[in-house]
Formats: C-alpha cells, sequence, structure tokens
C-alpha cells in the first residue's frame, strides 16, 4: 500500500500495518500488473484505502492489533518519517 513517507511502491516497505487483504487479481490491478482491467486512479485509491480499513477492522476484532498498539505504532511512525509532528498522548 502506498502512503505518505513515499515507500509504498513496489520494491519499497511501507510500515506492516499499511496493508490489505485481497484476492489475486484485486492485487493485480490496485499494484496496475494488468493493464486489461485498468481502473482510474480515483477508482484505484477508493478501493485500496477500503481494503485498508476493512483488514485492519479484522485485525482489530480478532485481536491482531489492539487500538492502543496501532496508535503507539502511528505516533512513532510519524515521529520518525515527519520529525514535525508533536503528538502528546492523553494520559488515562
Amino acid at each position: 500500500m502506498p502512503d505518505d513517507s513515499g515507500t509504498g511502491k513496489m520494491g519499497g516497505k511501507s510500515p506492516d500495518w499499511i496493508a490489505a487483504f485481497g484476492c489475486s487479481a484485486c492485487h493485480d490491478v490496485i499494484d496496475r500488473r494488468d493493464s486489461t482491467r485498468a481502473i482510474p486512479e480515483e477508482d484505484r485509491e477508493f478501493y485500496m484505502r477500503r481494503a485498508m480499513v476493512r483488514t485492519w477492522r479484522i485485525w482489530i476484532e480478532t485481536g491482531v492489533i489492539k487500538i492502543d498498539e496501532l496508535e503507539s505504532m502511528a505516533v512513532k511512525y510519524l515521529v520518525r518519517k515527519k520529525g514535525v509532528f508533536k503528538i502528546e498522548k492523553k494520559s488515562r
């Protein structure tokens, strides 16, 4: 999955939580490996993001990831990649 870091390209590596389940055919369309089933960029972006959210929902519901862990990973990722964000977590 592409992300704003620019690492989510073929041969690049996004964080493990930037991912989506999908069949081989869908994966080929999203990754633009199947030119016979090319879709407009706007649709590609929509389906890619929808798949990512659905994957996160499955991972959260099954306990593969927990919201606190995901939030922590996202904060660390943003701080490491952007360096300009100051995100303070509310104490519980």
